[in-house]
């Protein structure tokens, strides 16, 4: 959110004044002075003068979404295409924020929180969370081409390997394949890009686990499940 929408939600003045507040140069973010129009997470030291302005504390809220095809993974529609947003119930205070993001055409577990620091910590390599996936492809794998992506390619991004790949079925009729694949880290489009390096094209993309979280099969596309805030308690530990 932007920082006087912050400042005016947490501290007793208007958002006419926390922007003047911002323009007098006595808001800072961390240390740095913010400037008008600055966008915050929610979880960094934000200080009026020297008084910190705290968010103001909401219950804790984790929800698995089993997201479908045709929505995109943003906070607001993108033209005739609809945001996943619509699908997540009204929060009272604070927003929804996604833990990482699901393309278009992917369709799965997607984790929403309204704490942005629980966001952070789920999303960031140093979880070592394993994003688990069932793909369809158009053409079946080798030996040597398995072999190739648990070895890993070359990206911009670096080098790249699918921790674990397995078939779905040991035989499979017609041209299309399933596998089950896993990666450590979440890239744009990366299983799509992976398969595309050997000339198959992905049809379909389900991401059916993210670490300890698991899709329900009971979970209906477009539903979401809240998880117990006691048992994430013990899973963060």
């Amino acid at each position: 959110m932007k920082i006087h929408v912050y400042i005016a939600k947490n501290h007793p003045v208007s958002r006419r004044k926390a922007e003047q507040r911002v323009e007098e140069g006595r808001i800072t973010v961390d240390g740095v002075v913010a400037h008008r129009g600055q966008v915050i997470q929610g979880d960094e030291v934000v200080k009026m003068d020297d008084e910190v302005i705290a968010a103001k504390q909401v219950d804790q809220r984790l929800l698995i979404l089993n997201k479908p095809v045709g929505y995109v993974s943003s906070h607001v529609d993108q033209g005739s295409v609809p945001s996943v947003m619509q699908l997540l119930p009204k929060l009272s205070e604070g927003r929804w924020m996604l833990v990482g993001r699901l393309d278009i055409a992917t369709s799965g577990l997607l984790l929403v929180s309204n704490d942005g620091q629980l966001v952070q910590k789920l999303a960031h390599p140093s979880s070592g969370y394993e994003r688990i996936y069932i793909v369809r492809v158009s053409g079946l794998l080798t030996d040597g081409e398995i072999n190739r992506l648990k070895k890993g390619l070359e990206f911009e991004e670096g080098r790249v390997a699918f921790k674990h790949i397995t078939p779905l079925r040991k035989k499979s009729s017609g041209r299309n394949h399933w596998y089950r694949v896993s990666l450590s880290q979440g890239r744009y489009r990366m299983i799509r890009r992976m398969f595309a390096e050997l000339d198959m094209e992905v049809s379909r993309l389900k991401r059916i686990q993210f670490g300890p979280f698991i899709l329900a099969d009971r979970l209906k596309e477009g539903t979401f499940d809240e998880v117990d805030q006691q048992w994430l308690a013990r899973i963060l530990k």
